[in-house]
């Protein structure tokens, strides 16, 4: 609503767009990783994984989104191309796991993963009461912007003291980084 509410983008408009970029984010997620477990194909010389995955990764995009564009729309779209990228990225994981000897150590990262998950929970719960505050369908407002902005500090807040309190390595680590540059 900050972005685009005004002109002839109605408050409809608005909706589907940030409902498209709401199941669009497990896709931006999932693409991330990609780019990263990528790279380990690539050092190992197997190429021909990577195609394979990729090839199913598209004809399962297609038929997601043949199936779920007529009952949804363009959220089906959105939603079609998050499914099959995350499941390729599921794959990828796979192959690598059984490809290198030893396997991945996964099991680290994902009770480091279901730390990051549990922290969101109540940053997301604040920062969501928080938005419901904004006057949203007059679009661009000084109200509009301090309500996005303080539910974004005050989420990213509650995240932090969350991950903080659940032990998350990472965040100790940049906080330390942080007091080191402050001296």
């Amino acid at each position: 609503a900050l972005l685009y509410r005004h002109g002839a983008y109605s408050p409809d408009d608005v909706h589907q767009t940030a409902t498209a970029l709401q199941m669009l984010v497990p896709f931006m997620l999932a693409l991330a990783g990609i780019q990263i477990i990528k790279k380990p194909f690539f050092a190992l010389e197997r190429r021909g994984a990577l195609i394979a995955v990729g090839g199913l990764g598209v004809a399962l995009t297609a038929s997601l989104g043949l199936w779920l564009s007529p009952q949804m729309g363009v959220d089906g779209l959105a939603l079609a191309l998050s499914l099959s990228t995350t499941a390729q990225l599921l794959a990828y994981v796979i192959l690598l796991q059984f490809t290198v000897e030893g396997g991945l150590g996964l099991g680290g990262l994902a009770i480091d993963l279901a730390k990051m998950a549990l922290a969101t929970i109540p940053a997301v719960a604040v920062a969501s009461w928080l938005m419901a505050q904004g006057q949203w369908a007059e679009g661009p407002s000084l109200l509009n912007a301090g309500v996005f902005a303080l539910s974004g500090l005050i989420g990213g807040l509650i995240y932090a003291g969350s991950a903080m309190a659940l032990g998350i390595a990472e965040l100790r680590t940049v906080a330390s980084r942080i007091r080191r540059r402050k001296r």
